[in-house]
């Protein structure tokens, strides 16, 4: 027998719920199974009372689930085999299974077209990356006195984004019982919530949720250990929230191979939180800069392969599209019109070659002025000489990164050390850091600040 209230994060829950699958308003017998990380589910199709064909069920990519009184709104299906079969005379029965995403959970009737208006992540990597700040101090010395704490003090930043809404760092409490640094009396949970501008569909709060999940992880340097993902209606169909579930990757260690730590706040009372650098919302919420939420995405989904080389030539690749810089010897433009005008002359004095190919490879040579290597030179020789020189940034060995890079790729009976592949990919997600922190609009005396807080002149050394 299930618990009636279930955690799917933190409760390591693995079983089967047997229930029904709502389809053109008629209900079909079906089965979900989770174990760990794994959700499917299985729709039992009787004398094909299902009215949709086997192409409607490939596509089929969301559906409302039941199970005693809950109901499960199941998204990211995919079928992974069905079966088919004759039963007696007339008698049919299929069988489809799908591989699930995730799913919100209410209490309350679900269907496929709620419009939600908020979306809060609590997690114990939030607990330790939101700190000891002056608000939290508060609401623990309301706690000591028996008193509730202030409204105010439960908020501690709300941030407008155009375009999205309100980012906010919040603080939720309950009274009684003793469990953790953040609990005297009460129990106080930090959260960090969207409310967003206008109410959106499944398919956009999925993909809000990514972009929140990214962001945070990549400023804790790890898995936020998420216990709880609340989602609410525009409508206020469900008043106390839905459960949202999207099972959180996490990577050996738990860290980054770097354990790079942006806090909100550190563990003193030291005010750091008037400190921390609060333009990352507005440049990586910005709704015109989605090459820098994409390459901190990239980034971070590096960070949770767990293969030395996959990483190190991953982290090569996001850091050659953040450094790269076009560049061409002659004017493009000039450089077209010289070949079509003389494209009549490159035949005659080359009639065995396609002059078309030939054509294109100039051109592409043309813009090769400006290679991997010499980019992140460029790009190094964009910080103060402070930050160069604590960091040890000139002693890199660009070239020697690059030439392994591309015998790696270039040739497959080539294979570099494990130590030498080890070393590369320190260097090169340090390197990384750097560029995402710069495209976040961070001062260069901020990223020198938070590069040696976190000890990075070591990956470079």
């Amino acid at each position: 027998m299930m618990k009636d209230k279930v955690n799917y994060y933190t409760d390591g829950f693995s079983g089967l719920l047997k229930g029904a699958v709502e389809l053109d308003n008629q209900h079909h017998v079906a089965e979900m199974t989770i174990a760990g990380n794994k959700i499917t589910l299985r729709i039992l199709d009787f004398n094909c009372e299902v009215k949709r064909n086997y192409m409607d069920m490939l596509a089929l990519k969301k559906v409302i689930f039941s199970s005693d009184l809950d109901y499960f709104l199941l998204f990211g299906l995919e079928l992974n085999g069905s079966m088919h079969m004759r039963l007696g005379g007339n008698g049919r029965f299929n069988d489809y299974s799908y591989s699930v995403q995730g799913f919100l959970k209410s209490k309350s009737h679900l269907n496929e077209n709620i419009s939600f208006s908020r979306i809060s992540v609590f997690g114990e990597g939030l607990k330790k990356w939101s700190g000891c700040t002056r608000r939290l101090e508060r609401i623990i010395g309301a706690g000591l006195m028996n008193q509730l704490p202030d409204d105010d003090d439960c908020t501690e930043f709300e941030k407008n984004i155009k375009g999205l809404g309100r980012i906010g760092l919040y603080y939720s409490f309950k009274l009684g019982g003793l469990s953790g640094l953040h609990t005297v009396g009460l129990s106080v949970k930090p959260n960090f919530s969207i409310t967003f501008e206008n109410g959106i569909d499944l398919d956009d709060l999925i993909k809000h949720y990514v972009d929140l999940y990214m962001i945070l992880r990549f400023l804790i340097g790890g898995s936020i250990d998420i216990d709880e993902v609340k989602v609410y209606s525009s409508s206020h169909l469900f008043r106390d929230g839905a459960d949202f579930y999207f099972a959180e990757k996490k990577n050996s260690g738990n860290r980054s191979e770097m354990g790079f730590f942006i806090p909100y706040s550190t563990p003193f009372h030291d005010d750091s939180e008037n400190e921390f650098p609060t333009l990352i919302w507005d440049s990586y919420f910005n709704c015109n800069n989605d090459n820098t939420r994409e390459m901190i995405k990239k980034y971070v989904s590096y960070t949770m392969v767990n293969n030395s080389e996959e990483k190190f030539l991953g982290f090569y690749r996001v850091l050659e599209q953040m450094t790269l810089e076009k560049s061409s010897y002659v004017d493009e433009k000039k450089l077209e019109d010289f070949l079509r005008e003389n494209k009549s002359n490159f035949k005659k004095s080359f009639p065995d070659a396609s002059i078309s190919d030939f054509f294109r490879a100039i051109k592409r040579a043309n813009k090769a002025k400006n290679n991997t290597e010499s980019c992140i030179h460029h790009f190094i020789s964009g910080f103060s000489e402070s930050i160069i020189m604590q960091l040890g940034l000139k002693k890199i060995p660009i070239n020697e990164i690059c030439t392994s890079r591309n015998r790696i790729i270039h040739q497959p009976l080539f294979q570099e050390s494990d130590e030498r592949v080890f070393r590369f990919m320190k260097i090169t997600e340090g390197l990384v850091v750097l560029a995402i922190l710069k495209n976040l609009c961070i001062s260069i005396e901020k990223i020198e600040r938070i590069a040696l807080y976190n000890g990075l002149q070591h990956a470079f050394s």
